[in-house]
């Protein structure tokens, strides 16, 4: 019956969500317990030995791009050494584990800890852990309270009005705000991030890119003369706080709804959009904020006339001569004829839109210098620029 469900599933290009196998009981109980973090998630705990545990790690929906995404908790009554099978079924080890050595820090497990077997659909992890609560996970945590109270933060640091400006498909405030003051004839800059759980570079990226935005006041300012931002950092507040690997409540990729809008995370942005375009703002630029196995810039697709013409290609080219390592890819054939934001954007506006997508292994200081350097690199663009920014 599922083989059926999920053929189905591809031949109409719908996510099906998968059912939930029995959650296994004995983790709990022991000397050495593992406890998962996320309730909704297709993860299920089995016990094989006393220090020895399997989870096999399933995604929320099929089909589904390959984001294994996993987070649990182990507590030992006295110093142990314990081992946990990650068992992904048909897909693929992904994200290098990371523990948790401080509140909010997270570091890599050393490589000689994990064990990729089975072609890289399982990896077992051998920890050797003290007597306490240890907690671990595919990436660093960021759970729906960790994103708000970081926003609600930047936008009084900075003296910004935060707006709840919809909900999700269940009911989870989703937040937004923007820089600079709408006047008639000004660039409107769209900056999204957020959209798929475990891309939590992308969020790390963002948020860096925004506090550097505040690094150089006198920039920004004249920035503004003729800019204005909006923001909406996190808009899968539901898919974070199940667990699920890319997909929304309503088990849809919400980077495969601009244009179709058939979710209220994205008609919430749409709406927000539109509001500002009728103060009669300039849509000039998307940001859209990612992580995948290496940092690239997805383009526009080729043969659309946008305007401004070369930013997009000016500013990876002043980036990757500031950044002092290699610059970013760049490709403008990723998923040109998907309804993604930078697609949307481009053919909605003849404006430029680009995903941003950071390196799942990106180094964590390395990618706040980058995005740092991301941002300052592109206010100057927006100084220097000519073409059509002045209102």
């Amino acid at each position: 019956m599922q083989i059926r469900l999920i053929l189905f599933c591809l031949l109409t290009l719908t996510a099906c969500a998968i059912g939930s196998p029995p959650v296994q009981t004995n983790c709990a109980v022991g000397d050495v317990v593992l406890s998962l973090k996320y309730e909704e998630a297709q993860t299920v705990c089995h016990r094989e030995g006393d220090t020895a545990f399997r989870l096999t790690v399933r995604p929320e929906a099929e089909p589904i791009n390959p984001s294994p995404w996993y987070a649990f908790t182990v507590e030992t009554r006295s110093p142990a050494t314990v081992t946990v099978t990650l068992d992904y079924g048909t897909y693929k080890h992904r994200y290098r584990p990371k523990k948790q050595i401080a509140p909010g820090v997270w570091q890599p497990l050393p490589l000689g800890r994990t064990q990729i077997m089975q072609e890289g659909t399982q990896a077992q992890l051998t920890l050797a852990l003290s007597t306490g609560q240890h907690h671990f996970a595919a990436q660093e945590m960021l759970g729906v309270t960790d994103r708000a109270d970081w926003v609600k933060a930047y936008t009084v640091r900075h003296g910004l009005i935060l707006r709840e400006i919809g909900k999700s498909v269940e009911g989870r405030p989703i937040y937004g705000f923007t820089i600079g003051s709408p006047q008639p004839g000004a660039n409107l800059v769209l900056i999204l991030g957020g959209q798929h759980p475990p891309e939590v570079p992308g969020t790390l990226g963002l948020y860096a890119f925004l506090d550097a935005l505040y690094a150089q006041p006198s920039t920004l300012e004249r920035v503004l003369d003729r800019h204005v931002f909006l923001v909406v950092p996190d808009f899968n507040p539901d898919g974070v706080a199940g667990g699920h690997w890319r997909l929304n409540a309503g088990l849809i990729d919400l980077n495969r709804d601009w244009g179709p809008f058939t979710q209220p995370e994205t008609q919430a942005v749409r709406a927000e959009m539109d509001a500002l375009l009728t103060k009669g703002l300039k849509p000039k630029l998307l940001l859209d904020f990612h992580a995948t196995r290496r940092t690239v810039f997805y383009t526009p697709p080729e043969g659309l006339t946008l305007k401004p013409a070369t930013l997009v290609s000016d500013w990876i080219g002043a980036l990757t001569e500031a950044w002092p390592g290699d610059g970013p890819d760049e490709s403008s054939n990723h998923n040109p004829d998907l309804p993604t934001a930078k697609v949307w954007f481009a053919e909605t506006y003849g404006a430029p839109g680009v995903t941003v997508e950071f390196s799942d292994t990106f180094d964590r200081e390395a990618l706040q210098v980058f995005s740092k350097l991301a941002a300052e690199t592109l206010l100057d663009l927006f100084i220097t620029a000519t073409e059509g920014d002045r209102p």
